[in-house]
């Protein structure tokens, strides 16, 4: 059975990658939820190497926002909510991150949202397959 993380009809890549990613400075002192540059969405088994890309991201002054710690309530909602204020989602892929249900379903929230996404290959030999 084929597994698709992102339909093929998906049109948002060339969209995305003709932007540049600019950095917000600092976080704005308001009322309202905070919001992110980027969120990075990744399976556990690739924590070490997606802690790292948030820590390169942070030290070039992007406000970036992962899953560092376990996360209470309902992690859905959670989840669903970060999605939102994140500008850009980096997905960061790999043969667990496609088999993880918590991942497939935190990436097609992402499309149905119309989220903008950057797929990131974490793994070496990882090659998509739909």
């Amino acid at each position: 059975m084929k597994t698709e993380l992102i339909p093929s009809d998906y049109q948002g890549w060339d969209n995305l990658l003709s932007q540049p990613l600019k950095p917000k400075l600092a976080p704005e002192k308001t009322n309202k939820p905070e919001t992110f540059d980027l969120m990075i969405s990744y399976c556990h088994a690739q924590r070490d190497i997606c802690h790292r890309l948030y820590d390169y991201l942070m030290n070039d002054q992007f406000h970036v926002w992962i899953d560092k710690e376990n996360m209470y309530g309902s992690v859905l909602e959670s989840m669903a909510e970060v999605i939102e204020r994140s500008d850009v989602v980096l997905m960061c892929m790999s043969t667990k991150y496609k088999e993880s249900n918590a991942c497939k379903l935190e990436a097609t929230y992402v499309w149905k949202r119309k989220k903008k996404a950057i797929p990131i290959k974490v793994e070496e030999k990882y090659e998509p397959t739909g």
